[in-house]
């Protein structure tokens, strides 16, 4: 059986070649600071849509970032070890 193509997959490689580059910029700032810019950056993205759909949007984006962490947990993507304490 042959394997579907994602048909969001130039969006997919957009997105993840955007976020490594921004990586660096965040990479060392205390979660506080990484909070607030990316909450400033998420604000600045959904004003760039009409007022009546922006509820639907940062809900389906608070989806996608739920599911995106759940995937990531335990993985060496993880910065939080099994018993609740930050990796080294």
């Amino acid at each position: 059986m042959k394997a579907k193509r994602n048909p969001y997959a130039a969006e997919v490689k957009a997105s993840v070649n955007a976020a490594d580059r921004m990586r660096p910029f965040l990479a060392g700032l205390p979660p506080e600071v990484q909070g607030a810019a990316l909450a400033d950056l998420t604000m600045t993205w959904l004003l760039g849509h009409c007022p009546e759909s922006r509820g639907e949007i940062l809900g389906t984006h608070y989806e996608a970032v739920a599911v995106m962490t759940t995937q990531l947990a335990g993985t060496r993507s993880d910065p939080w070890a099994a018993d609740g304490t930050l990796k080294q």
